[in-house]
């Protein structure tokens, strides 16, 4: 959808096709056009860019920036991690279909070190509980990696092979269902009235500077956002926010305690 944005990017009616996109997120379809468009809008003239893909994605949890500490800032020194990324594809990378490309970035970094190791294997694990996932059987990822990407994704249709090979054994209203991720609480599940006492305290000014990797004023008013009844907590201040809390959890685990 960006692609084709992207080769008309002033066209005023291809952006509209973003309201196709996520219709079980209320709050995202009751904003304005303006909206979507700004949020889909970053690296549109960089589609050669290998990352082109996932672009968006990395503008929004770069937003994290904001909070280091003038320390962590100097320390990292104009790093930049997309640049290292880029520089770690394969050589025919840019050769590759862009679903292709788009799929081998998901799949070799989102995949295996976020939705599968902390929403899946260490959760499960924890409580001695081990998975078993017919769609990650190696022989059925094989054969959806060597498929073409027209039977993958057909216009707006995802998983469409899958679709019509067993869409006969379900219901209509299943198997034309658009995809919808389980989504869980983000800071909200850490600042209720019941959180735990960890959070506050790994959050409060003193424990954010003795760590220092962010800056505790503007940490503070992250967290009274986040806090607050009336205020708009957006995705970027989501990430922001367990970014900030599972460094803390982290440093105070195996650097030095915290609390």
């Amino acid at each position: 959808m960006r692609r084709f944005w992207a080769r008309r990017p002033d066209s005023k009616w291809r952006p509209s096709l973003l309201r196709r996109l996520y219709p079980y997120l209320g709050a995202l379809q009751s904003q304005p056009p303006k909206y979507l468009e700004a949020f889909f809008r970053p690296g549109l003239e960089a589609h050669d860019d290998p990352l082109f893909s996932h672009l968006p994605r990395f503008t929004l949890t770069r937003r994290i920036r904001q909070f280091y500490s003038k320390d962590l800032v100097a320390t990292i020194n104009g790093y930049d991690p997309l640049e290292e990324l880029r520089a770690t594809l394969p050589a025919e990378f840019n050769s590759w279909h862009p679903l292709s490309r788009a799929q081998f970035l998901e799949t070799g970094g989102l995949l295996p070190g976020y939705i599968l190791s902390s929403q899946g294997d260490r959760v499960a694990m924890a409580h001695a509980v081990e998975g078993r996932f017919p769609f990650l059987d190696h022989r059925v990822v094989e054969l959806g990696a060597a498929l073409p990407p027209a039977m993958k994704v057909k216009g707006l249709r995802e998983k469409h092979v899958l679709r019509e090979a067993l869409g006969r054994h379900l219901p209509a209203a299943i198997v034309e269902r658009p995809k919808q991720p389980y989504r869980a609480p983000d800071s909200e599940s850490f600042l209720h009235a019941g959180a735990p006492e960890y959070v506050r305290a790994l959050l409060a000014p003193e424990a954010i500077a003795r760590a220092g990797y962010f800056e505790p004023a503007a940490v503070r008013r992250l967290v009274q956002k986040c806090r607050s009844p009336l205020g708009r907590v957006s995705a970027g201040d989501n990430m922001a926010f367990l970014g900030i809390l599972s460094t803390q959890i982290l440093h105070s685990c195996y650097v030095r305690p915290l609390i």
